[in-house]
């Protein structure tokens, strides 16, 4: 007798006329995009990254009880970490009907550009970013039997204290049933590294100050204002 060793392909037809689970719809409207050569789906949803702007700090030495404006320029740390954070590798699984499924991709960031500072007032340590990001997550979801490649972009403004628009345009795969699902999953991943960046910040505009008390470096002060513009006046 003959034997054959088949792998089964998955049709996910069977899926176009299943309506998500509540899990599994993403809060965005899917529409056509109004422009934009080769982008054939786009989606918007909000995410916020908390941050903790009321910690205690010092200043430098000559800052009286910490009372004086105090602002320290964090720009090349700030770019480089947030691109750092937001090209790590996804990896995620989620689930369609009975089907389980493997989303991976390495993300890209194509532009990057702003600005990034703290500063000490009143005794208070706040930090503050504003940038504005365009990224790509290209990569493939893969079943057991099956794998298919997509391709995402999404351009936004990130600004603290400001909810960010995460809008997502498919250039490959928004024919994929599954597509709210990943979409989902890549606003999750983009939201937790975006997080990590603002943690990361604080965390080091506190070295900073208590490096600073410490005579461990000297201070690097600049005296003024910060507006959304990204002009320090």
């Amino acid at each position: 007798p003959l034997y054959c060793a088949c792998t089964m392909v998955i049709d996910y037809s069977k899926f176009d006329n299943l309506e998500d689970s509540d899990d599994e719809q993403a809060p965005a409207t899917v529409g056509k995009p109004a422009g934009g050569a080769g982008v054939v789906g786009s989606s918007s949803s909000k995410v916020a990254v908390k941050m903790d702007n009321t910690r205690k700090a010092v200043g430098s030495v000559w800052n009286t009880s910490n009372y004086h404006w105090e602002e320290k320029n964090l720009d090349k740390f700030g770019k480089e970490t947030l691109k750092k954070l937001l090209q790590t590798e996804m990896s995620e699984e989620i689930n369609y009907g009975d089907i389980n499924l493997t989303v991976a991709s390495k993300p890209s960031v194509e532009t990057i550009d702003g600005d990034t500072w703290s500063h000490i007032r009143k005794g208070k340590s706040v930090c503050g970013f504003n940038f504005e990001i365009k990224i790509k997550y290209e990569g493939t979801v893969q079943s057991s039997g099956r794998t298919d490649s997509f391709a995402v972009t999404s351009e936004f403004d990130f600004m603290v204290d400001d909810e960010t628009d995460i809008p997502l345009s498919w250039t490959r795969g928004s024919e994929l049933p599954f597509r709210k699902s990943m979409e989902s999953t890549i606003r999750s991943h983009l939201s937790s590294r975006l997080q990590a960046f603002a943690d990361e910040l604080q965390r080091l505009a506190m070295e900073k100050a208590q490096g600073v008390q410490g005579g461990k470096s000297a201070p690097a002060i600049q005296v003024g204002e910060h507006n959304k513009s990204g002009k320090k006046v």
